[in-house]
């Protein structure tokens, strides 16, 4: 239509100028009032049409959120009680597979596994001496969304039972009084069925550590539900006390008996004893030589006064060879290689043949180790072995060979003491005040270590402390003399729930035997880098020679922090702060001149294996983030 009404305006200008000028104003007149209607129009039409759509919007995502709540549940808000009186909600609700939303995650409710959830929460009340317990849904109130509830549980408690008196008749051997110290249910207490059965297993295991093996517990409860009062009895049978008849060793197919039968604490003759059999059992698994140890009184000897004691164990392979490539942020790219027989012969007796290459370092030895020298339970190992390293401030290359003893005091402590021989070659040195050359270090050396950690590689609570003194001697066929002390301890504890707070401190001083005497650049302590205090260079604290290379000292303290707190998944994120300086002399050390690194960290847990990477930056200097990463805790 409009493109016949231009097609028509022309026409009629060439036949009559007049109509055709009168029709351009009505068509101009008409043109400007059309716009202001058109907008109105539009504006309108865009109005509804926004409210159309935000409408048809909410309604779709209310019948959504409603689809949901009816296929997987709606959404559970919270879970409040009352009537609890005894206990706080806090106690009841880890007992419930019903857990509440969360800012990180939201829960549904499930009535069927809420009803579980009740009958759970009674039974704890009847463990607790409230047997008249009674719990049910007071209310679901829906929130405004109507897709997401908030429980109301209403609990009848009832009146708690007590055990008005425990009686104990059969025994003979030990007093009433005695075996009353190990029961948890006694006169006056509240009554708990939970208890119950681990009473009896108390007493049981009292008559079996002290070799009654056979002896038998029988429990009666009577109830008196007018008075709310419950009256318990052990009727013991003693019988007479074990002793082993003999020892029986089977699995063995590798290991020679000898060597079992050494670990074992307990002889055929002797009183049956729990204890001893748990340390045997600890003992066999310390050996390193076995997958699995049973010991046990032989079943076919039960009701017989003497008990043969079967000793059964599941060997582990002792040969292995192991390769290894990979890269390192000290040493660069380097390899291994490790050949080991953890029992040779069958006698127990261990053997490693080994050696790595890297940019830094070369190195190879072989140790040869027993846990009972000449037929003693002590330690005893040597050890021979080539090394080359290149560092900063020197380049060596050393031979040595050293023999130790060692003797485990309790499960927590052990001492030792050794005799080391060193040939070193000191290639090239930094400090042009020192001359390269050859010196040999004789010396003895005694340690002390206590170790309460829970866990060698990955420990969460527990503490190590080892003190090491050397004595290096010309009178032993070396040419340095001087004394070397070493100081260690680290702690670690679980400030909160899976938070870590590791800790660890170490200091050393050297003493020349002479005054006025050195000691050589090999001999002294560096410290920066992994495994140090991380923030610097490696080996790059403490004193420095004209180069501005550190040329190593006589002091030395190191103190290294780290918090390890739980992240999504199997990650753990860590807070770090190091802190620790070399000093030219023990008598310098100061503390207010510690070179501090503080910086973030992440741990990968994968099985047995925990992959870290930090990244620290000095603090008290100008430097750049460092960053570390290895396999295993940093300590």
């Amino acid at each position: 239509m409009p493109s016949v009404s231009r097609s028509g305006s022309g026409l009629n200008r060439r036949a009559n100028p007049c109509v055709a000028a009168n029709a351009g104003r009505m068509a101009r007149i008409s043109t400007r009032m059309r716009r202001p209607v058109w907008a109105a129009v539009l504006l309108l039409t865009v109005l509804l049409a926004s409210q159309a759509v935000a409408h048809y919007g909410a309604a779709e995502m209310l019948a959504l959120r409603r689809a949901l709540a009816e296929r997987d549940g709606p959404v559970l808000r919270a879970i409040n009680f009352v009537g609890n009186e005894t206990f706080e909600a806090g106690r009841l609700k880890p007992y419930m597979a019903t857990t509440e939303s969360t800012t990180f995650g939201l829960a549904r409710f499930d009535p069927d596994v809420f009803e579980q959830d009740l009958s759970t929460l009674e039974l704890f009340y009847t463990t607790q001496g409230f047997l008249e317990a009674d719990l049910s849904v007071e209310d679901v109130a829906f929130h405004a969304d109507s897709t997401s509830v908030t429980i109301l549980v209403s609990v009848y408690e009832g009146e708690r039972w007590r055990v008005t008196d425990v009686t104990i008749a059969g025994n003979s051997d030990f007093t009433t009084e005695e075996l009353r110290e190990l029961l948890s249910v006694t006169d006056g207490k509240p009554f708990r069925t939970t208890r119950l059965a681990e009473d009896r297993a108390e007493l049981l295991g009292h008559y079996a550590r002290h070799s009654y093996l056979d002896a038998r517990v029988e429990q009666t409860v009577e109830r008196d539900d007018v008075e709310r009062t419950v009256s318990v009895r052990y009727d013991i049978v003693e019988r007479e006390q074990a002793t082993i008849s003999e020892i029986r060793i089977s699995g063995d197919d590798k290991t020679r008996e000898f060597v079992i039968a050494r670990e074992l604490t307990f002889e055929p003759g002797e009183l049956f004893d729990v204890d001893r059999v748990g340390e045997s059992q600890a003992n066999l698994y310390s050996t390193g030589l076995f997958n699995a140890v049973w010991i046990e009184p032989a079943r076919t000897d039960t009701g017989r006064t003497e008990r043969a004691m079967d000793v059964r164990v599941s060997e582990q392979r002792s040969v292995e060879f192991s390769a290894s490539v990979g890269y390192e942020v000290i040493d660069g790219p380097g390899a291994t290689a490790e050949f080991s027989n953890r029992n040779v012969q069958g006698n127990a007796t261990w053997m490693t043949l080994g050696g790595g290459v890297s940019y830094r370092t070369r190195d190879v030895g072989v140790t040869i180790g027993d846990n009972w020298l000449i037929g003693l339970p002590l330690t005893g190992e040597m050890t021979l072995g080539y090394d080359y390293s290149d560092e900063d401030a020197y380049t060596a290359e050393s031979e040595r060979g050293t023999a130790f003893l060692r003797k485990d005091l309790s499960q927590f402590l052990s001492v030792e003491g050794g005799y080391e021989f060193e040939r070193n070659v000191v290639l090239e040195v930094s400090d042009e005040d020192e001359d390269p050359g050859t010196n040999y270090t004789t010396e003895v050396m005694v340690a002390a270590t206590h170790d309460t950690r829970d866990d060698v590689l990955n420990a969460s609570s527990g503490m190590l402390t080892r003190a090491e003194f050397r004595l290096a001697s010309s009178l032993l066929g070396g040419t340095n003399d001087f004394t070397r002390t070493e100081l260690i301890w680290r702690g670690f504890k679980e400030v909160r729930e899976g938070r870590i707070l590791a800790l660890s401190a170490r200091t050393g001083w050297i003493r020349p035997q002479d005054d006025g005497a050195d000691v050589p650049v090999n001999e002294r302590f560096f410290a920066g880098g992994q495994g140090s205090i991380r923030g610097y260079d490696w080996n790059s604290l403490g004193p420095v020679d004209d180069d501005g290379d550190a040329k190593g000292g006589r002091g030395l303290v190191e103190l290294r922090t780290e918090l390890r707190v739980p992240a999504p998944g199997p990650f753990r994120a860590v807070a770090i702060v190091d802190a620790g300086q070399v000093f030219d002399d023990y008598s310098a050390i100061r503390l207010d001149s510690l070179s501090v690194g503080a910086g973030l960290g992440v741990r990968y847990y994968l099985g047995i294996w925990v992959f870290r990477l930090d990244a620290v930056a000095p603090v008290t200097e100008t430097g750049n983030t460092h960053f570390y990463f290895g396999i295993g805790q940093a300590f």
